[in-house]
C-alpha cells in the first residue's frame, strides 16, 4: 500500500513574516503567524505527494510546501462553469512583477520555482485539472494568510477577495496579484509537488543604478544575499553599516534574518551596534528568531546580544527566553532547545 507524505501547517492567524515588510513599512506589525512544520517529521527529501482521492466536493485541504500552507480546492460543476465565464484581463506584467517580489523577499530559487507553473497562469480556471485549484494560502506581495470565506478566499490584511481560481477580484492595488501556483502534477488521485526548479532565474535588480541612497542600496543587496556588493558598499561608506529604515532598523537586523554567521562577523567587525532596536522594539536577534535562523541568534548571543528586557527611548524589547518561549511553545526540535540551554546559561 503506498504511503503519501503529508506536511500539515499549524498556523496562527496574521502576517506572513517577511523582511521587507518588517525593516521597510513603518506600520507596526499587528499580529505574525509562523509556519509550525514539524521539520523533523517532513523529509524534504522527496517530493510531496497529497492523496486527493477522498476530497468532497466543495472541499479544502490544507498542506505545507516550502514553509507555506497550499490550498487544494475541490470545485463543484457549477463553480467551474462560472470560471469560465470570467473575461481574462493581459496582467504578464504584474506576473513577472510578483515573481520577482517573490524573489527578492524569499530566494530566487523560490520565484523560478513558481514560474514553473506559468503555463496555466492565464487560463480561466489556472489548474491542470479542471476540478482541482491548487494555490499557495498567501497574498503574494505581503504575505498575509487567506482564508476560505463563502466559496471565496479573504486576505484579512487588505480585505481583498480572490476567486475559485485564486484570481484577485477587482485588482485595483498595484501591488498586488492572483494567489501563486506551486508547481505541481497530478496523476489519477494524487498531486506531486516539485521541490526544486529545472532552472534558477536570477531576478535582482542592478542594485547600484537604483536612484536611492547608498544606505538603501546596502539593505537591497542583503535582502537580493549580494554578499561582495554589500560588503563593497560599506568598505566604501563604513557609516552605512548603522544606515536607519525608516522604522529603525539597520543592517544588522536584515542580516540577522538573510544573512549567515559569516555575514553577521563582517558587519559587527564593521561597526554595526549589536542591540540596536527598531520602533517596535525588535534586536536583530528577535529578526533571527523570528527566520527561525537559530545559527544566526546563538552567535548574536555569543557576542554580546542582550537577553533580557531593556528599553532604547521608547522602544521596549521582552526578555529573549520569554520572547523563544512564546514564539516557539512546542520547541522539541533540538536546535531551539539548544538555544533555550544556552538562553539560560547565560
Amino acid at each position: 500500500m503506498r504511503r503519501y507524505r503529508y506536511c500539515v501547517a499549524h498556523t496562527l492567524t496574521g502576517r506572513y513574516v517577511n523582511q521587507e515588510y518588517l525593516i521597510v513599512n513603518v506600520r507596526i506589525i499587528k499580529q505574525l503567524f509562523l509556519f509550525a512544520i514539524l521539520l523533523a517529521s517532513c523529509n524534504l527529501a522527496y517530493p510531496l505527494e497529497v492523496f486527493i482521492g477522498d476530497m468532497n466536493e466543495g472541499e479544502l485541504k490544507e498542506v505545507a510546501w516550502k514553509g507555506r500552507p497550499v490550498y487544494v480546492y475541490k470545485r463543484t460543476d457549477y463553480e467551474i462553469s462560472s470560471l469560465m465565464g470570467i473575461e481574462l484581463l493581459n496582467s504578464k506584467k504584474r506576473y513577472e512583477d510578483t515573481l520577482a517580489r517573490n524573489a527578492k523577499i524569499t530566494s530566487n530559487e523560490y520565484a523560478s520555482l513558481l514560474s514553473e507553473s506559468s503555463s496555466i497562469e492565464m487560463t480561466p480556471l489556472r489548474s491542470y485539472k479542471e476540478k482541482y485549484l491548487v494555490v499557495v494560502g498567501t497574498e503574494p506581495w505581503n504575505g498575509c494568510l487567506v482564508f476560505l470565506k463563502s466559496r471565496k478566499f479573504h486576505d484579512p490584511c487588505e480585505d481583498d477577495y480572490y476567486d475559485l481560481a485564486g484570481r484577485l477580484i477587482n485588482p485595483d492595488r498595484k501591488a498586488s496579484y492572483h494567489l501563486m501556483i506551486p508547481p505541481h502534477s497530478i496523476d489519477g488521485e494524487v498531486i506531486t509537488f516539485r521541490e526544486s526548479p529545472s532552472k534558477v532565474k536570477d531576478y535582482s535588480p542592478e542594485i547600484l543604478l537604483l536612484p536611492i541612497s547608498d544606505g538603501n542600496k546596502l539593505f537591497e543587496s542583503i535582502q537580493w544575499r549580494k554578499w561582495e556588493l554589500a560588503q563593497n558598499l560599506i568598505s566604501k561608506t563604513p557609516d552605512i553599516v548603522n544606515y536607519k529604515s525608516p522604522n529603525g532598523a539597520t543592517s544588522l537586523h536584515l542580516g540577522a534574518w538573510r544573512g549567515d554567521v559569516a555575514f553577521l562577523r563582517y558587519l559587527l567587525e564593521s561597526g554595526a551596534s549589536i542591540n540596536k532596536l527598531t520602533d517596535e522594539g525588535l534586536g536583530a536577534i528577535h529578526f533571527a528568531l523570528l527566520a527561525r535562523n537559530i545559527d544566526n541568534a546563538k552567535f548574536l548571543i555569543k557576542q554580546g546580544a542582550k537577553i533580557e528586557n531593556y528599553c532604547i527611548n521608547s522602544a521596549c524589547v521582552p526578555n529573549i527566553e520569554e520572547y523563544v518561549e512564546r514564539t516557539y511553545p512546542y520547541y522539541d526540535d533540538v536546535e531551539i532547545k539548544e538555544l533555550v540551554e544556552l538562553l539560560r546559561s547565560q
